[in-house]
């Protein structure tokens, strides 16, 4: 029969277990008596009785202190013998802090003297605060949109160098803050600024503006926080993205057949090795060209299905061509420098490029294989002067 039903309380025979271990109880305590329930046995052993226990130092009270109905032993309600330390002194000193003002932990006097002798730490000022963290803010690798590297390197309190980073060589550039402003500048001239506080809300990108553009209307130019793609351990993908910008290098206009790759051993040498073994592992898409020492250039290989590739090429070969007739001196000769390497896979021989553009070029046989070149539009330019002496 259950002991309790909902609605009509404990059952009678509840009531009766229940008064007969309350006859049961041992001293003034008051806790429960042995119970003969399985869930006593197995909580606390089989035949276990509890045992009222000093509030201070757990020791078991005795005889004379249940009877008394004291819940704290004589040892520690006892006035303490004179350099005798209890037990709860003991765990307040061991628990309080070093010069704790709190009545309760109050230190004697020699401790006072020894902590006053401490010097104390100073709270920053809130200038101090806001330099730090912009210093923390701007520190690490930084791209503009040319793969141009920069770094600031930190060495006064407001007076710093920015770096650019380069293949044979960096430039420095003065960099200053102005903690009134808020900003920083760049250059002696100061010329630029950067807005201090934007480093924050923008933490992975640099707006610089014109030292005139005081409301932040359009900025200059920009730079960009450099970090590593995770996927970049995956080799397709490191592959693939070092081969796009080494061909955005080499298709560019005025190319010189250098590639240089902004922090390539950060970026790409962990996962491809250093840019020149990379460059000689894809001879399907480059070829490497030795120089003088270490040095060396790359021409990319031609693929006549890719046809945007194959424009870029067409449009850098015109540019480089129009450069050199549109010079003043200019007297109809030109000379590509390493057109056979870089051009002749694509576009055949110089002159045969030449005469198959007859909307950008006029070309005049000379003697033997020599000829000249003069640009299509020669009449429509104010004052040229090109080929006068053959056409006019």
């Amino acid at each position: 029969m259950p002991a309790y039903k909902p609605g009509q309380g404990l059952s009678n025979e509840a009531l009766v277990r229940l008064r007969a271990r309350k006859q049961g109880t041992e001293g003034a305590v008051e806790l429960p008596a042995k119970d003969q329930s399985q869930q006593w046995d197995q909580l606390l052993g089989v035949g276990a009785k509890k045992k009222p226990r000093c509030g201070i130092c757990t020791r078991p009270l005795g005889a004379e202190e249940l009877v008394a109905k004291q819940l704290v032993c004589d040892r520690c309600t006892s006035p303490p013998a004179e350099g005798f330390v209890s037990e709860s002194k003991r765990l307040q000193e061991s628990l309080a802090p070093v010069g704790c003002p709190t009545p309760s932990t109050v230190a004697s006097d020699d401790s006072e003297r020894s902590t006053s002798d401490i010097p104390r730490m100073h709270s920053p000022s809130p200038a101090q605060v806001m330099l730090t963290a912009v210093k923390k803010a701007l520190a690490g690798h930084w791209l503009d949109d040319n793969h141009g590297t920069y770094r600031i390197d930190f060495h006064e309190e407001t007076r710093w160098t920015c770096v650019l980073e380069g293949a044979d060589r960096s430039l420095r550039f003065p960099l200053s803050y102005d903690a009134r402003r808020n900003v920083i500048w760049w250059g002696a001239d100061k010329t630029h600024f950067i807005d201090a506080s934007a480093v924050f809300e923008r933490p992975d990108e640099i707006r610089w503006y014109q030292s005139g553009d005081t409301e932040r209307h359009q900025p200059e130019f920009a730079w960009y926080r450099f970090s590593p793609a995770e996927d970049m351990n995956d080799y397709e993908v490191c592959k693939s993205s070092a081969i796009e910008e080494i061909e955005e290098q080499l298709l560019s206009p005025g190319n010189d057949g250098r590639v240089r790759i902004s922090l390539w051993d950060q970026r790409y040498g962990r996962c491809l090795g250093s840019l020149k073994n990379f460059l000689a592992s894809c001879p399907d898409k480059f070829t490497v060209i030795p120089g003088d020492g270490y040095r060396f250039t790359v021409t990319p290989v031609c693929k006549a299905t890719n046809g945007s590739h194959l424009g870029s090429i067409v449009a850098n070969a015109i540019w480089e061509i129009e450069d050199q007739l549109y010079a003043p001196d200019s007297k109809g000769y030109i000379w590509i420098n390493r057109w056979n390497e870089r051009y002749l896979p694509y576009l055949g021989t110089l002159r045969d490029f030449l005469e198959s553009r007859p909307d950008k070029f006029n070309v005049i046989p000379g003697k033997g294989k020599g000829f000249q070149v003069w640009p299509a539009d020669r009449r429509t330019r104010q004052g040229a002067h090109y080929g006068r002496d053959l056409f006019l």
